[in-house]
């Protein structure tokens, strides 16, 4: 589906709208979550922030929210989102992936692509704290494979939930790189190349401290020192999470080869001009009746930033969008904002 959104008229293109998401200031909203660790098989623990309205009561609906590559529960996105849902009754965690956020000194594995297991053991804990709500899980960027991938697998029954998988009523992905070897091919062209720097940066910055402690991080030549993704993750993330090669790693983080099996409604949101996704990774895709594919013709990498919308003063189109496939009324983003 096609859809019209209208850009700031300062951000009209995708480079744009991608950078302007770390340049606006993060929401000042008070830090009010209550934090839940979860156990995972192999030791290491992830976080959950659970943001919970007044008046929220069991079997009203609860969300999960997951960020992408170098984000963690304070990402903008992931604040703003909280906070809208929550005024609408909407019991939000906001999951820290591995050696992120609250959990940076919780794990020895890496984070990666394809860690759809981490999600549905954060799920479960979500299912026991919530008694018979509905869950609807979103994810953003990475975060979006990773669910897109959760959500084929279980429809492949190649995961199996401790709880009623019905439980997930509604999803939605926004820019998700459900190839990633397309993706980070088109990040290896050389007009490309700070986008991947940037990450590379971010991801060696952000090592947790007991992953610098493995022997195979210490091990790790750096010279010459990565230039793209593609040689980033084949340097460190495959190695250290162990896959064969890049190519292992990236097939087997693909949610695109499960995509026919997602039984669960879901919205995929994405922009033509993503210069991180390419659309075609997504059209090319084997989406069955219930997931609709909504792209627009600008909006760039998770931006989507419009002009004020003067009934709610707002200017994150994507977020209304979000707020409206999950059914609240007056939540529908006008085609000029």
């Amino acid at each position: 589906m096609s859809l019209s959104f209208q850009p700031h008229p300062l951000l009209l293109g995708g480079h744009l709208q991608t950078l302007a998401t770390t340049l606006i200031p993060t929401p000042q909203i008070p830090y009010k979550a209550t934090q839940h660790r979860v156990v995972l098989d192999d030791g290491d623990q992830i976080v959950l922030h659970d943001d919970t309205p007044p008046g929220w009561t069991a079997g009203q609906p609860v969300a999960i929210l997951l960020h992408g590559l170098c984000g963690c529960h304070g990402a903008s996105y992931m604040i703003r989102m909280a906070d809208k849902l929550n005024r609408c009754g909407v019991r939000v965690f906001r999951m820290d992936m591995r050696g992120c956020g609250a959990g940076r000194d919780l794990a020895r594995e890496l984070p990666h692509s394809g860690r759809s297991g981490d999600l549905l053991a954060a799920i479960t804990r979500l299912a026991e704290l919530c008694d018979d709500s509905p869950i609807w899980p979103i994810g953003i960027s990475m975060g979006g494979n990773i669910l897109l991938k959760m959500l084929g697998e279980i429809g492949k029954g190649i995961l199996i939930p401790d709880f009623p998988a019905e439980r997930i009523a509604r999803a939605a992905a926004v820019a998700p790189p459900i190839d990633p070897a397309h993706c980070c091919r088109n990040m290896s062209r050389w007009m490309m190349r700070p986008y991947g720097r940037y990450f590379i940066r971010k991801l060696r910055a952000r090592v947790a401290p007991l992953v610098e402690q493995r022997e195979d991080w210490r091990a790790i030549n750096w010279n010459p020192h990565p230039k793209t993704l593609w040689d980033f993750d084949g340097l460190v993330t495959a190695p250290l999470s162990g896959f064969r090669d890049v190519e292992d790693y990236y097939a087997q983080a693909a949610a695109a080869p499960l995509a026919s099996a997602i039984a669960v409604p879901t919205m995929i949101l994405a922009s033509e001009d993503d210069p991180i996704i390419p659309i075609d990774c997504l059209r090319d895709a084997d989406w069955p009746g219930h997931v609709e594919l909504h792209t627009t013709r600008r909006g760039g990498h998770v931006g989507f930033i419009g002009g004020r919308q003067l009934e709610t003063g707002d200017r994150y189109w994507m977020d209304a969008k979000l707020l409206n496939w999950f059914a609240f009324p007056g939540s529908e983003p006008t085609s000029d904002s």
